[in-house]
């Protein structure tokens, strides 16, 4: 499992995977929450730079306040939209994990901040 990385927010799924894997610590990423987009662009950009990461694992929804959250989905796009890093590091493969589906993602979640 060299150069797969996985993105914990601390939580069981996340916890039960790391153990199922064997990761060692230093391929574990603690996820940081940030208020303003450029902090999850200068994080992301630093974490790439310092660590050879072939593949990441990280949860879709991520640190719960009660409801589910595309915490997720917000690192991918800064991840790939980050013009700083090489095409190979933006185009890694990404491994998503949810515990719920689809349909109720789409229904609980308002992807457009202006409504």
């Amino acid at each position: 499992m060299e150069n797969v990385y996985i993105l914990s927010d601390n939580q069981a799924l996340m916890k039960g995977i790391i153990e199922q894997m064997h990761l060692p610590k230093s391929q574990i990423i603690d996820y940081e929450s940030f208020e303003f987009a450029e902090n999850y662009h200068d994080w992301i950009t630093n974490t790439f730079k310092n660590n050879d990461i072939k593949k990441l694992i990280l949860p879709l929804s991520i640190l719960p306040t009660g409801t589910f959250n595309a915490e997720g989905l917000k690192f991918v796009l800064h991840l790939r939209l980050n013009y700083e890093l090489n095409l190979e590091k933006r185009c890694i493969p990404i491994i998503l994990l949810s515990d719920f589906n689809l349909d109720i993602l789409i229904a609980q979640n308002n992807f457009d901040k202006d409504t």
